[in-house]
């Protein structure tokens, strides 16, 4: 009777040490998962100018609306979205795509008469696993 004892003993300690065991590695991949989530949400931008129109960036906004003046937008050659990163985030990949229009017809060459400008600004962690989206809808004053 005390062998029989000796061996649940036994196994329970062994049951227990792996669940344990167990718990640790779920909760440390979780907490690995959760990290790198946390990283490449966080601001990547630490500047961000539309048209010489600095935009007040916040950490937990991706979507902006502003009254600019465009005056500085002559022709297709003029730099429309000025930007620095953290520096964290230099290795990101960033794509900036810029639609510009007159009411509701989009402008292509004559920036005469423009009403507003929307940009959307992507960043991508090195991987190209996570982006983040960032839009910005001008209008001008």
């Amino acid at each position: 009777m005390g062998d029989g004892m000796k061996i649940e003993k036994k196994l329970f300690i062994i049951l227990i040490s792996l669940l344990i065991i167990v718990l640790l590695i779920v909760f440390i991949k979780n907490y690995n998962l959760y990290q790198k989530q946390y990283e490449v949400s966080r601001m990547p931008l630490s500047s961000l100018s539309i048209l010489n129109n600095e935009v007040e960036l916040s950490d937990s906004k991706r979507s902006y609306s502003l009254n600019i003046d465009c005056s500085s937008l002559k022709d297709e050659n003029t730099q429309i979205v000025s930007y620095q990163l953290q520096r964290y985030a230099l290795e990101d990949n960033v794509s900036i795509s810029s639609v510009i229009y007159d009411g509701n017809k989009v402008l292509t060459d004559n920036y005469d008469h423009l009403t507003s400008l929307n940009t959307t600004i992507k960043i991508s962690d090195k991987n190209k696993t996570y982006e983040q989206v960032f839009v910005i809808n001008a209008t001008c004053e």
